[in-house]
This record gives structure tokens, C-alpha cells and sequence, in this order.
């Protein structure tokens, strides 16, 4: 398996849950009991979630408001806002006026990602969200702060 140019070889369930994630996220039902800390790649995907430019508004989030436990809040936002192709779509609305360098760091773009995974819905359950208060507090509790207050700015 590839994680941002660099090769790795894990056991082959580990390989499969972490590509499935990659993919798909928590977007498809599959609450990640399948790729967890204990999976080969996990801590290599939250570096590179971390260090990938395309990832910046993710890891900018996360550096923000979970600084002591940036690969949980990594992993759990990637796969919140729906895996790779999902996260790489956090760009600037106007590229002609404000550098894709400039904005992916800025407020503006910390704000949508944090909004994106607040408001998460799981497809066809109405108004159930993608991840529970009690699942998101499991994997990322500072995070699970930001999204609680974000949530209830909104109520």
C-alpha cells in the first residue's frame, strides 16, 4: 500500500481496512472497528493527513483544537468528511483571489471542515448523524468538544 508516496506492507486485513477507509471513510456505514489504532497503517496515514498539503485545512483543524491527539482528530475528521477523495475537495472558493497556500491554513477553511463534520449525515437516516456524540468522544475527545459547541450554535 501507498500513503503519500512512501510504500508499506502490513497483514493483508489490515491492508484491506485501511484502503476501504482511505476510500470511503465513514461515509458507507462502516464505523471503523475495522481500521483502528491497532491497524498496521494507522499511524502512517495520520502523518500523512497531517503533512499532505492537499489535507492542510484537516490538519490545521486538528493542530488547533486537539493538539495533544492530532492523529485521532486526523483519522476521525478524514473519515467523518468521507476518506481521500472528500478531504482533498477543502479548497479556496477563489483561487484567482486567495492562494489555495494561504486559505487551506486560514479560519474560513478550519470553519467548513469543522461544520462538515458537525452536521455529517449518514445517507437516508434523515436527521441521524453520520457519528454519535458517544462514538465521536471515543475516538477523539477534544474534537468531540469543538463539534458539541459548533452543534449547539446551531440548535
Amino acid at each position: 500500500m501507498s500513503i503519500d508516496g512512501n510504500e508499506f506492507s502490513g497483514p493483508e486485513s489490515d491492508t484491506s481496512a485501511a484502503a476501504y477507509f482511505v476510500e470511503y471513510g465513514y461515509q458507507t456505514g462502516v464505523q471503523s472497528t475495522e481500521f483502528d489504532q491497532s491497524n498496521y497503517y494507522y499511524d502512517h496515514l495520520a502523518s500523512s493527513i497531517e503533512s499532505a498539503p492537499v489535507t492542510a485545512p484537516i490538519a490545521t483543524l486538528c493542530n488547533r483544537y486537539c493538539a495533544a491527539d492530532t492523529h485521532a482528530c486526523g483519522i476521525t475528521v478524514f473519515g467523518v468528511v468521507g476518506g481521500y477523495y472528500k478531504a482533498i475537495k477543502f479548497d479556496s472558493p477563489m483561487q484567482t483571489l486567495i492562494e489555495q497556500s494561504r486559505y487551506v491554513t486560514s479560519d474560513r477553511a478550519v470553519g467548513m471542515v469543522l461544520r462538515r463534520v458537525s452536521f455529517a449525515r449518514a445517507a437516508g437516516a434523515g436527521k441521524k448523524f453520520l457519528i454519535s456524540d458517544s462514538e465521536l468522544q471515543a475516538k477523539s475527545a477534544c474534537l468531540a468538544e469543538a463539534v458539541a459547541e459548533v452543534r449547539s450554535q446551531r440548535n
